[in-house]
């Protein structure tokens, strides 16, 4: 993954994670709960997969 690409991602988790925040506090309807919730839990894969991977790629170019 490049840096590029890498910051796409990061920037669509970290949107994905304000929206559904912004969900969950705003509309108290169930389904509208769990769809954010499912975006929620989404996100943080996206975020965390994406801090793994440049972390991987620092150590690489480190050694």
């Amino acid at each position: 993954m490049n840096p590029v690409q890498g910051r796409i991602f990061f920037t669509l988790g970290v949107a994905g994670l304000l929206a559904s925040l912004i969900t969950l506090l705003s509309n108290p309807s169930e389904s509208a709960r769990v769809v954010s919730l499912l975006l929620l839990v989404i996100s943080t894969l996206i975020i965390a997969g994406v801090v793994v991977l440049v972390r991987r790629e620092v150590r690489r170019h480190a050694s």
